[in-house]
């Protein structure tokens, strides 16, 4: 009979071997970022449990992925498994940061982000049996903020932890700060998009005199369009000539982590200027291009918005 902690040690193994060699690949379009994760990043996860586990629970629903749907209730349980672990000790990790571990709690706050995204994609929504209910999936796509929200915290740091810019991991916080270089990225048609937003939408939805929450829902659009300009500039300036415009999912996804606790609280609430708002952060995935992590994920969290969202905001909402 075999020894079960030795199979498990197996298959922790095979799904590190299966990160390092496939997952890392199609998670990281930049060169730089590639490189430090294939070698900074799996080193320092063997002295950092919440990164190692976070590294298996991705690697764990990637396999799933690959497989029929009727073969992957392994992995799935393998990836709740190891995600649940990773999520406690990172939350537990964010309470007091030290300067040694700024870059890994670093990079595990970019491997929960793509864990949530993936978490909303047909990859791992049932679609066979009971599907998810439009309230499990609410809460789903909650996560992609309330699992975020320490990393500006961390870059904002005391002086001493300056220093974590001239560390290897110094380029991820390339990904989670505004470039705000005053270039425009982004065409007429979308600006005039989120004025859109901002002025009649928001007149709309917002109860009239409703001052606080019309501030609050124009400061995330507002830092919805700087994070969608930075963006599409950084997608901009690392293509090659005709080269398709992919934009890396993270530069979006600082949106996430940025966006203020009383955006959140309206969310939470279910405020319908806040959907709408939601609603359009999603749609800019469509500029990553096809993904394991987001195959129909667009249509799958704007699914869920139209399920929740009241009457009146339903023509605001991406078609």
């Amino acid at each position: 009979m075999q020894d079960p902690a030795s199979e498990t040690w197996a298959m922790d193994l095979f799904l590190m071997s299966h990160f390092t060699s496939s997952t890392m690949q199609t998670l990281f379009p930049r060169m730089d970022v590639l490189n430090l994760w294939q070698t900074v990043v799996v080193a320092d996860a063997a002295f950092h449990p919440f990164l190692l586990h976070g590294m298996l629970a991705l690697s764990s629903l990637h396999l799933a992925s690959l497989r029929p749907s009727g073969q992957r209730a392994r992995y799935t349980w393998l990836c709740q498994n190891h995600q649940g672990h990773a999520v406690s000790q990172y939350r537990h990790a964010l309470e007091d940061v030290k300067l040694d571990q700024i870059g890994p709690v670093l990079a595990m706050a970019q491997i929960i982000a793509f864990l949530s995204l993936a978490t909303l994609s047909d990859n791992a929504l049932p679609k066979e049996g009971n599907p998810v209910s439009s309230d499990d999936g609410f809460k789903d796509v909650l996560a992609l903020s309330t699992m975020l929200r320490g990393v500006p915290t961390i870059l904002q740091g005391s002086r001493d932890r300056n220093r974590f810019k001239d560390s290897p991991y110094g380029i991820v916080m390339s990904v989670y700060k505004h470039i705000r270089s005053g270039t425009l990225y982004l065409p007429a048609s979308t600006r005039s998009r989120y004025e859109l937003l901002r002025t009649d939408c928001l007149s709309d939805l917002v109860a009239a005199g409703n001052i606080n929450e019309t501030a609050i829902c124009r400061k995330a659009i507002d830092d919805l369009e700087v994070v969608h300009n930075d963006a599409v500039r950084n997608a901009t300036g690392n293509a090659l000539p005709d080269m398709l415009l992919h934009v890396d999912p993270l530069y979006l996804m600082k949106w996430a982590a940025i966006v203020s606790s009383d955006f959140i609280t309206l969310l939470h609430s279910r405020h319908t200027a806040a959907l709408v708002i939601m609603g359009e952060f999603a749609s800019l995935f469509e500029l990553v291009g096809e993904k394991w992590f987001l195959k129909n994920w667009v249509n799958n969290v704007l699914d869920i918005i139209r399920a929740i969202i009241a009457q009146p905001g339903l023509k605001w909402l991406r078609s």
